[in-house]
């Protein structure tokens, strides 16, 4: 087992490789990221307690938290971190309101952040990201994702993964799928936020999009169209309809896009 506490800015390269990376912080910044070269961990500025390090077993825990019974504020307790890592390295991530950025990792990803932006960047792993009015962007994920806010917004671009969930109450989501898998699963839940959805390439779902008063449009014909009192659909078949997509919302809109023509 090795130790470290870290009160100013310092670099350390690791013996061990790392299977299992765990970071708990409270403000600042954080960095993942996939290498295959030794593992390392970058310390900026440090305010506040340390920032505590442990190596055991394959284990990583970069940790920094308010001590309880402090009454100072949030932006008396922060650090900037960076660390690299296996691409097949397990890693776990939370923070109060520091934002986040995880690059090419592989293995689960799990993150979550009060108030911190999350950013996912070539994420090949599953993952899923969790926030209450920070922002998530997901770009050029091609694993399982699910993302969830409360009042932030939700972007996915250029998704090739399997299976996306993404569900705010008044976020706004912006989700481009690239589907390179055709039998992929797309589900969109809002209470009042907008959703725009894209769906590059030829299409191959079976769409169902259903609100209680969300207007609904759609660039693609095929999809059938009906309203009611206290409810509002719009469903259909999409080239072979190997794949699907659901969105459900009770006063946000709802706008399907096709891929802009070159």
């Amino acid at each position: 087992m090795a130790e470290w506490e870290i009160e100013a800015p310092e670099t350390i390269q690791f013996d061990g490789v790392p299977s299992e990376l765990e970071v708990r912080l409270v403000a600042g910044d954080l960095t993942v990221s996939a290498s295959e070269e030794p593992s390392t961990l970058e310390v900026g500025q440090v305010v506040g307690p340390p920032v505590r390090v442990r190596l055991e077993g394959g284990r990583l825990e970069v940790i920094q938290e308010q001590p309880l019974g402090w009454r100072t504020a949030i932006d008396r307790v922060s650090s900037s971190v960076a660390l690299s890592v296996p691409p097949r390295c397990r890693v776990h991530l939370s923070t109060v309101s520091a934002s986040v950025l995880a690059v090419g990792l592989e293995a689960e990803l799990a993150l979550e952040t009060v108030s911190g932006e999350a950013t996912l960047e070539s994420v090949r792993g599953p993952a899923r990201a969790s926030t209450v009015s920070g922002a998530i962007a997901a770009r050029g994920q091609s694993g399982q994702f699910r993302g969830q806010t409360v009042s932030g917004g939700l972007t996915l671009d250029a998704f090739g993964g399997d299976s996306v969930r993404l569900q705010t109450v008044s976020g706004e989501v912006v989700a481009d799928l690239k589907q390179a898998d055709l039998e992929a699963s797309a589900s969109v839940e809002t209470v009042s936020g907008a959703v725009y959805l894209r769906l590059a390439g030829s299409p191959s779902q079976k769409v169902r999009v259903e609100s209680v008063s969300g207007r609904l449009t759609s660039a693609f014909p095929e999809l059938r169209a009906k309203s009611g009192p206290g409810s509002r659909t719009l469903k259909g078949e999409l080239g072979e309809g190997r794949g699907k997509v659901k969105v459900t919302t009770v006063s946000g809109a709802v706008s399907l896009l096709a891929e802009a023509m070159a």
